[in-house]
Formats: C-alpha cells, sequence, structure tokens
C-alpha cells in the first residue's frame, strides 16, 4: 500500500492532514521507524479514540432528547385515550338508561292498556 493511498484512509476516517501525513510516511515499508513516530501513532490512535466518543457522546444526547419527546407525545396520547374512554363510558350508560326506560314504557302501555 503507498503512503498516498494509506493518506487517504486516513483521512477518511477523520484524521486531520498534518498527522495523517506524517502517519502514513511512518508506516511507509521503506522508512524506518523510530521512538517518536511510534508516539506519532499513538497520538493518532488517541485522536481517533476522542473523535469517536464525542460522536458518542452526541448521539447519546440525540438519543436522550428523543427519547424525552416520546415520551412526552406518549403521555399526551394516554390521556386522549383516557378522555375518549370516560366519554364511551358516559355514551354506554346513556344509551343503556335510554333503552332501559324505552323497555319499560312500552312494557308499561303494553301490559296495562
Amino acid at each position: 500500500m503507498s503512503s498516498n493511498a494509506l493518506f487517504e484512509q486516513l483521512q477518511r476516517v477523520g484524521m486531520d492532514a498534518e498527522l495523517a501525513t506524517r502517519v502514513a510516511v511512518c508506516l511507509d515499508p521503506e522508512y524506518s521507524a523510530s521512538k517518536k513516530d511510534i508516539l506519532m501513532l499513538h497520538e493518532a490512535i488517541m485522536q481517533i479514540q476522542l473523535r469517536t466518543e464525542e460522536r458518542g457522546r452526541t448521539v447519546q444526547l440525540e438519543l436522550n432528547n428523543g427519547l424525552a419527546s416520546l415520551r412526552a407525545e406518549v403521555t399526551d396520547v394516554r390521556y386522549e385515550l383516557g378522555r375518549l374512554s370516560r366519554w364511551l363510558h358516559y355514551v354506554m350508560v346513556v344509551l343503556c338508561s335510554t333503552f332501559v326506560s324505552v323497555f319499560a314504557v312500552s312494557w308499561y302501555f303494553h301490559t296495562f292498556f
């Protein structure tokens, strides 16, 4: 793998250009690595790890915000369902009482007249 291809891959994973250039040169097979090069690779690993952790925190915050809004919407829906349930109970009681009163009046007039 040439150092240019490695540089492009390092850029794609989110490493800044200066550090990606130094890492690509250090990993070139014709280049003998020194302690400074190893420290540079360690710095590159830490930089990518910090970016990954920051992305994770961002995703976690978005997830928490989405979850809070979802809970609020679920609470609203539950309130509406409760309200509709009470309304349906009232309607059923009124319909049943109407049915019973009509049946009673019909029975009374049918039986006694």
